[in-house]
């Protein structure tokens, strides 16, 4: 993506300073979970302040109601200092509207929440992934609307953002937790944009 402005991270794509944490200890917690996968939508959206992009305001604060979730799994390779890691991936897509065979919002009050997980070199599992594109697990993420797409977009010295966690994973069903924040409403760039909450989604 261009812009004029550069950010640390933006988005998901590009390399960034995410500190990974260990896939030993971040499991612990998690993989207690692991055999629970139930339809459960609870996520709530907040963005308000943010331009970046955008063709005109666009703000929100609320629950976001999940009317169909679906995921695409896949492969790819990544390659850092010349050196070629294969992936595994999944593509999430959960949409508060039920149109079917779109993956665009067509209305303003549509929107598609849109991420990527990322195994580097192992197995996609329950997990912790951190948004960046540093460590064994790693996310990108982006929420579409009719007037553009929200990022969670980074400077040095902000907080980290956060991470989802995938709490249960079978191939054909996909469980997790999002925990995603970023504030900074003196630029209009990053604004406040932040999603938290439980999702569900199957293979498509």
């Amino acid at each position: 993506m261009l812009a004029v402005v550069v950010f640390a991270r933006c988005g998901g794509g590009g390399k960034d300073e995410v500190k990974s944490k260990d896939g030993a200890e971040a499991s612990k917690t998690e993989t207690k979970k692991a055999a629970e996968c139930t339809p459960n939508q609870n996520l709530t959206f907040l963005v308000k302040g943010y331009k970046f992009g955008m063709k005109g305001d666009f703000a929100f604060d609320g629950k976001f109601e999940v009317k169909k979730a679906w995921f695409v799994p896949g492969k790819g390779t990544y390659t850092e200092n010349g050196k070629t890691t294969p992936t595994e991936k999944v593509e999430v897509y959960l949409a508060n509207y039920e149109t079917a065979d779109k993956n665009t919002p067509a209305k303003d009050e549509e929107m598609l929440i849109k991420f990527t997980l990322y195994a580097k070199g192992v197995k996609l599992e329950p997990q912790s992934y951190k948004k960046g594109t540093q460590g064994t697990y790693y996310a990108s993420i982006d929420i579409e609307t009719t007037k553009g797409k929200v990022y969670f977009n980074w400077l040095a010295g902000m907080p980290e953002e956060g991470n989802i966690v995938v709490t249960s994973f079978d191939g054909n069903k996909l469980c997790g937790e999002i925990k995603l924040k970023v504030d900074k409403p003196t630029d209009d760039k990053i604004g406040t944009v932040a999603l938290n909450g439980t999702f569900y989604a199957e293979k498509k």
